[in-house]
């Protein structure tokens, strides 16, 4: 990449080419909180850092065509963000209502939710974030919550549905593997979960909050740490009145 880069200031744009392809050597191998709740593997491309470096020697050469391409096919396979925002700034005028059109159905489509999620969320379309998170209700697993949390907090303040789903799914895995240290975030998502409860759309959407209560009090009654926290943080909240 240093030969390529130097290769490219010098204006020797084919010979820089042919040094940004080179297969190097295997390098640090990269997991994301993503790619460990989508069950991928630890991997080491595509190189973002090489891509943008092979897309400035193609603008360098005025290859402007073949830039945009690698752009789109990078954000293709990666869903990343900032690749995305540099294909669009450099579309025509208007083209980029279609071509958001297309990124959008692609990002619901992807196989990898999670990244899917953390995308949508990320652009930001919080709408079709929470769209994807109610379509696919049975997917999200408490374990990850550094995804799922993050999710959860920002969706709130207006798509409750979707909220209410991941708080559920954070709550459930915590008392279904009896996580005793985690019971006090538990009684936090509990208590966000009351307060959801009364938004309308929320109980269409999905199951009604007092059967939920029902199910989660005759599944795990006797965890009673669990249910300590749960005291404990109602009396603070009486308490703050």
């Amino acid at each position: 990449m240093a030969i390529a880069e130097r290769l490219c200031d010098a204006d020797r744009h084919v010979e820089a080419l042919e040094w940004v392809r080179k297969p190097g050597r295997l390098g640090m191998k990269i997991l994301t909180y993503d790619d460990v709740a989508d069950g991928s593997g630890p991997h080491g491309g595509p190189d973002i850092a090489r891509t943008r470096l092979e897309i400035r020697v193609l603008v360098a050469k005025g290859d402007f065509a073949a830039a945009q391409d690698l752009r789109w096919t990078t954000f293709e396979t990666t869903l990343d963000a900032a690749m995305l925002r540099d294909h669009v700034a450099h579309l025509p005028d208007f083209a980029e209502f279609e071509v958001l059109d297309k990124v959008f159905a692609h990002a619901m489509s992807f196989a990898q939710k999670y990244r899917a999620l953390s995308f949508l969320l990320e652009w930001p379309r919080r709408d079709l974030a929470a769209t994807l998170v109610i379509e696919h209700r049975a997917h999200w697993q408490g374990r990850y919550y550094h995804v799922l949390l993050v999710a959860a907090e920002t969706l709130e303040p207006d798509r409750s549905a979707a909220a209410t789903i991941l708080y559920r799914a954070l709550l459930d895995d915590i008392l279904d593997r009896a996580r005793s240290p985690a019971y006090g975030h538990a009684a936090r998502y509990l208590e966000k979960l009351d307060a959801l409860a009364s938004d309308e759309d929320a109980a269409i959407l999905i199951d009604p909050h007092q059967n939920y209560r029902a199910a989660l009090a005759k599944k795990h009654g006797r965890k009673s740490g669990f249910w300590s926290h749960v005291e404990a943080q109602r009396e603070r909240k009486a308490g703050k009145r």
